[in-house]
């Protein structure tokens, strides 16, 4: 099967690379590995190893393998180095899993009784991470994209592992997580009250974040006074994760006095950089990752990328920097887009498909 692949990807790129260079003229060979392939240039060579000609290859490969195998996409190139004399003692890794993922279905139950560790949690069938490794999670998509059923599916999980005392969650729209909080006694939920003016609910927020932070503070001491390894976290002296939850984070930042947006950035700020060692995670939902809304210090720190809807360079802009408008994007209907997990498991962006729950909870 390796062999065979090899010949249909070197034939794929004979195809399509630069006339004068091919598999046939021994310009370059291909080398499939356990988790991708590799690139091996022979020099001399008119091509040219760089990021032009990595992400030219994966656009011309990633669409004619798929779907025996999903290439996923990195952040920049990958350069690796080989065996043997200076001609071919590099090459280019291009990551991929064989098959593609596919959609979990069924209820929060179902999905997670084929996870056995309460740390993992799991996207699809193929995608699933430890949000200790990733702490932080961005979930960003246009209205009717699946952003309410994919934060419905956190929030369960984050219960049913944790209990619902480990989330505060903050609902400015007192849409699908407040009416879901309802019916979970033990959720801290921030929500607005009638009178209020949108001046009047941020202040409440701040408090609410100011408070995670001062626990942050509290842990990390706790650590300090009982811990002698140097390498240690929250779970090191028992304690529990804390999830804190913002369902539509524009509903809070648009249109206010500047001081409070700036308490409420760096609030956040100070949770995403401190709160990993001491179990305080964000999970935020916003239409568009936009700098106003979402400050680069706290969007470079989130863990989980998750892009849901339309998917081309516009709204990748913020949340995907590193990608274009040329990903090839299966269709797969609502709930649909593309992730990148940081945790040193995962190699860049691949396409997902979030859990569709199939009772109510």
């Amino acid at each position: 099967m390796a062999t065979d692949i090899s010949s249909f990807i070197s034939t794929v790129l004979n195809a399509a690379l630069a006339a004068d260079e091919s598999t046939i003229k021994q310009s370059f060979t291909i080398e499939v590995v356990d988790d991708g392939f590799i690139f091996v240039l022979r020099y001399p060579n008119s091509l040219i190893m760089n990021t032009d000609l990595y992400f030219r290859i994966y656009d011309i490969v990633a669409a004619a393998v798929y779907p025996a195998y999903t290439l996923i996409r990195p952040a920049s190139m990958q350069l690796v180095a080989r065996e043997g004399n200076l001609s071919v003692s590099r090459g280019l890794f291009f990551p991929w899993k064989e098959g593609r993922s596919k959609r979990l279905i069924g209820s929060v139950d179902d999905i997670l009784a084929n996870s056995h560790d309460k740390n993992r949690i799991p996207i699809m069938q193929g995608i699933d991470f430890d949000f200790n490794k990733s702490p932080g999670i961005a979930l960003t998509g246009n209205s009717g994209a699946g952003k309410s059923t994919a934060l419905h599916y956190l929030l369960e999980v984050y219960a049913e592992r944790f209990g619902t005392t480990s989330i505060t969650l903050i609902d400015p729209k007192l849409s699908n997580g407040a009416r879901w909080a309802k019916n979970h006694d033990g959720v801290n939920l921030v929500i607005p009250q009638p009178e209020d003016r949108p001046e009047d609910f941020l202040p409440r927020v701040n408090a609410t974040l100011a408070d995670a932070v001062r626990e942050i503070t509290r842990r990390q001491s706790e650590l300090y006074q009982h811990v002698n390894t140097v390498s240690a976290d929250y779970r090191s002296i028992g304690l529990k994760p804390r999830f804190i939850v913002i369902d539509e984070v524009a509903s809070l930042a648009i249109g206010l006095k500047k001081s409070l947006l700036d308490e409420f950035h760096g609030l956040l700020t100070q949770i995403s950089l401190l709160g990993r060692e001491s179990g305080v995670f964000l999970t935020l939902s916003l239409q568009e990752a936009r700098q106003s809304l979402l400050p680069t210090e706290v969007r470079s720190q989130m863990g989980v990328r998750i892009l849901l809807g339309r998917i081309d360079k516009q709204s990748a802009q913020f949340l995907f920097p590193e990608m274009d408008s040329s990903f090839p994007l299966p269709i797969g209907g609502r709930g649909t887009g593309i992730i990148s997990i940081n945790d040193g498991e995962h190699y860049g962006v691949e396409p997902v498909a979030m859990p569709t729950i199939t009772t109510n909870q």
